[in-house]
């Protein structure tokens, strides 16, 4: 079950990384270019990766994997709630 976590997780974190690089480069003809949401979800899709495989790698316990998911699961919606606040102002 966890190593099918871990997959998961590599995948997810490796296609939020190439997205994020494809949207910021069409964006920046555009001239809607937020550079710090860019540099957050890139550092989320890389996190996301290393996660994946520390797991598989065995190097964090299932635990810990399970606590840092939803770590970065509460960080990444405070993120994304104080980015989205700020648009507004």
């Amino acid at each position: 079950m966890i190593t099918m976590l871990s997959v998961s997780m590599i995948v997810l974190g490796i296609l939020l990384v190439i997205a994020q690089v494809k949207e910021g480069y069409d964006k920046t003809y555009i001239g809607k270019y937020n550079k710090i949401k860019f540099f957050i979800n890139l550092v989320y899709g890389f996190s996301f990766a290393i996660m994946g495989l520390l797991a598989i790698l065995k190097v964090i316990s299932e635990k810990r994997f399970i606590n840092l998911l939803i770590l970065f699961g509460v960080l990444r919606g405070l993120i994304d709630y104080k980015i989205k606040t700020q648009e507004n102002r």
